[in-house]
């Protein structure tokens, strides 16, 4: 079964020919680069491009070991050592997730791996300052991951089934994001006796308003959001939420029970989504999608306009 669903995920891998040109470039044996950084904002298809990568290792007969970044560090230490028993290809997803013990990491790599191993990191911000110094520029080498260009977007509906005449509104929607055109190609949920070849499996045509919903959903793994629309769009907007900024941006709303819902661990909360792979966090997504029909910034933290607005608004009430 798993070699059906990962001849399914390479099937439906589309574009990034420049990345991975980059990545067959840091596999050259004449190369000073050793280390290859993945960037991009959530949802870009990061861990698709790793995957696509650990094929062209397989299919070169190079060793690829594969390591979650949000795996306890002791955890990923361990695994770099059983990777360093020969040359090899290391892979690190999610390496935003290590946080402070990304240095260390870093070190671990590059004291226990031979000098003919290859590194590659991703993770949504580029690499620090630190990754220049002391010579690691040498054998560094980043690779920023943007949208997808829209035929090949077009492409990968095509691949999960989408019917030509409803491409233009998900490519409107998702804005080259992998995992909006996902969200909103996936299948509409199927009854008991719906099969795989039925047309309840088959895309559903979606309105804007449920291609929100379902992308909300999809990043909260929750059908449903209780929440009240414009407490979300002020935390989509806001990098950080207070009462003082809720009295200000929404007069007259009950704002201790406000922070209350953005700040409870519970279903009704955020907390279940708290390790999102989504640019914005699954409370943004409904102002986010509305953003990009709009044609307005569609990442809470490229808005900067709107939020100096908000922000203004509470330094008239302090």
């Amino acid at each position: 079964m798993r070699d059906t669903v990962a001849a399914a995920d390479a099937d439906r891998f589309v574009g990034r020919g420049e990345r991975l040109r980059a990545f067959d470039e840091l596999l050259a044996a004449d190369t000073a680069h050793r280390v290859l950084f993945v960037h991009g904002a959530g949802g870009f298809g990061k861990s698709a491009l790793l995957r696509a990568m650990q094929r062209r290792c397989a299919h070169r007969g190079l060793r690829a070991v594969a390591i979650d970044g949000g795996s306890p560090v002791e955890t990923v230490f361990a695994a770099i050592a059983a990777a360093a028993q020969a040359p090899v290809v290391v892979i690190i997803d999610e390496a935003d997730a290590l946080g402070a013990a990304l240095p260390a990491v870093r070190d671990r790599l590059l004291d226990d791996l031979a000098s003919t191993s290859r590194v590659v990191l991703a993770g949504r911000h580029r690499p620090d300052p630190s990754w220049r110094e002391n010579g690691l520029d040498v054998i560094l080498r980043e690779a920023a991951v943007p949208p997808l260009a829209e035929d090949d977007a077009d492409r990968l509906l095509a691949l999960r089934g989408v019917a030509p005449d409803r491409r233009p509104e998900i490519l409107r929607f998702a804005q080259g994001s992998p995992l909006a055109l996902t969200v909103a190609s996936a299948p509409a949920a199927t009854g008991p006796g719906a099969g795989a070849g039925s047309a309840a499996s088959a895309p559903a045509a979606l309105g804007s308003g449920e291609l929100e919903e379902r992308l909300t959903a999809w990043l909260t793994r929750r059908e449903r959001l209780d929440t009240d629309a414009e407490l979300i769009e002020v935390a989509a907007i806001a990098p950080l939420v207070d009462a003082r900024l809720l009295a200000a941006a929404l007069p007259g709303r009950p704002t201790r029970e406000a922070i209350a819902t953005l700040a409870s661990p519970s279903p009704s909360g955020w907390g279940a989504a708290s390790r999102c792979t989504a640019c914005w966090p699954p409370r943004c997504a409904p102002a986010c999608a509305r953003a990009r029909r709009s044609g307005s910034t569609p990442c809470r933290c490229a808005s900067r306009a709107t939020s100096a607005r908000v922000r203004g608004s509470v330094r008239s009430v302090r």
